[in-house]
């Protein structure tokens, strides 16, 4: 199920993309603000993920290893 609303998200999103910048509502502004945000936000999780575990393997390195794999 997630993967179908993923997947319908992703079909309006381009649709809104595709549109010419003066036909763009507020909503469809509305909807590219907030995927933008949330593109934002899962690459800042990514980035604050790989430095934890940079930090565990300096500071655990046999640990932190292990967790890894």
């Amino acid at each position: 199920m997630e993967e179908k609303i993923t997947e319908k998200i992703e079909e309006i999103v381009d649709y809104i993309i595709s549109k010419p910048v003066r036909s763009v509502t507020l909503d469809d502004y509305t909807v590219l603000h907030e995927e933008l945000k949330d593109i934002r936000f899962r690459k800042e999780q990514e980035a604050n993920g790989d430095r934890l575990r940079q930090l565990a393997a300096t500071v655990f390195p046999i640990s932190a290893d292990a967790t890894v794999k």
